[in-house]
């Protein structure tokens, strides 16, 4: 039997090549998955809560690559066309909407006891509009649940003022964002539901980052603005673990306003997509 003598600069080569294939098919694969405009930023600067644990209040500051949010590190120019802007919001609202659709409908049977989300809403509508005013309710967004934003404010809604429609978004969408970070606080890990209502909290601020982004390019966004902190829920509807009829009533409540107000913000944006391509 014969021998090839090793021949060790062959050897590194053929290395060299394996290696070569791998980084390619990486490099590949990385490219096939869809990050958020505002997230595509250098590993580094990515923000906490990638891994499963969110910020304290991420509601407030959400744009991942910078602890101030007036400072853009790059990643965005003012040249930045705001059709792009609004569709990199379009998919995260329509993304988590779609997560939060799948939650509810099964709350409702299995929670509520209705025979789906939308007989909730047709039940306690009247109490919403009433007494649950901390939340965005169907006079604020112009729009009941599942159904179209009236006419007539979306005429009064101009390109020009995209900087003021888009904060009024991202405030609407704050207030969601701290009735669904008491519903996690006073879930158990072990509930049915759990990974999904967390998951919606993962979601939202991803809706929220690409609001910020747009908010930073039309200078919109400051961290000194007056912002939503948890003490904005009412104290009788916190904590309550011990009243779980009481709770899952103001689950729900919360989850009327999530999805209406990600409704909200998916027409709008259309709107003014629309209205940005017949301007130009």
């Amino acid at each position: 039997m014969s021998f090839k003598k090793f021949d060790p600069t062959t050897s590194f080569s053929r290395l060299l090549l394996g290696l070569k294939k791998v980084l390619f098919v990486g490099v590949y694969l990385l490219s096939l998955i869809n990050l958020p405009y505002s997230l595509a930023a250098p590993a580094h600067q990515m923000a906490e809560g990638t891994e499963g644990i969110l910020p304290e209040e991420w509601w407030i500051n959400s744009l991942p690559f910078s602890s101030d949010p007036n400072l853009n590190n790059g990643n965005s120019s003012a040249s930045t066309n705001d059709a792009l802007l609004l569709e990199a919001i379009n998919v995260q609202a329509a993304s988590a909407l779609d997560v939060a659709n799948q939650i509810v409908d099964e709350y409702a049977v299995r929670v509520l006891r209705k025979r789906n989300f939308t007989e909730f809403y047709e039940e306690w509508r009247p109490t919403i509009i009433d007494e649950w005013t901390w939340l965005p309710t169907p006079q604020t967004l112009h729009k009941e649940l599942h159904g179209g934003i009236d006419k007539s404010y979306l005429e009064t809604l101009k390109v020009e003022d995209i900087g003021r429609i888009l904060n009024n978004s991202y405030r609407y969408l704050q207030m969601t964002a701290v009735g669904l970070e008491q519903i996690v606080i006073d879930k158990s890990k072990e509930d049915f539901l759990y990974a999904n209502f967390n998951q919606s909290r993962f979601k939202l601020r991803l809706v929220l980052t690409e609001i910020q982004n747009a908010l930073v390019e039309h200078d919109m966004y400051s961290l000194s603005e007056d912002n939503l902190r948890m003490d904005s829920i009412p104290l009788d509807l916190r904590s309550l673990t011990t009243n779980y009829t009481l709770q899952i009533t103001r689950d729900g409540v919360i989850f009327v306003s999530y999805i209406n107000t990600l409704e909200y913000v998916i027409q709008v944006s259309d709107y003014l997509k629309n209205q940005l391509s017949q301007s130009s």
